[in-house]
């Protein structure tokens, strides 16, 4: 089971998809020094919490300070 799986449209419009086995794994990757930096300009994001509870948000960095709420 994921904890956070995440469709979004990259840099080029492509759909693209992502899983993270737990929240704190998205946030470690979003902080990291390694970061794709135009990932956090991504766009359209459709985040499923929990295998359960879908939203949408208008960036990547919106998702992160949701993430970042759910994990206080």
């Amino acid at each position: 089971m994921k904890d956070l799986k995440i469709r979004y449209n990259n840099e080029n419009e492509e759909i693209k998809k992502c899983e993270y086995d737990t929240i704190m794994d998205f946030i470690d990757e979003m902080e990291s020094d390694s970061i794709d930096i135009p990932m956090r300009d991504y766009n359209v994001v459709e985040a499923t919490f929990f295998e359960k509870r879908k939203e949408s948000f208008v960036t990547m960095e919106e998702l992160l300070e949701q993430c970042k709420q759910i994990v206080k």
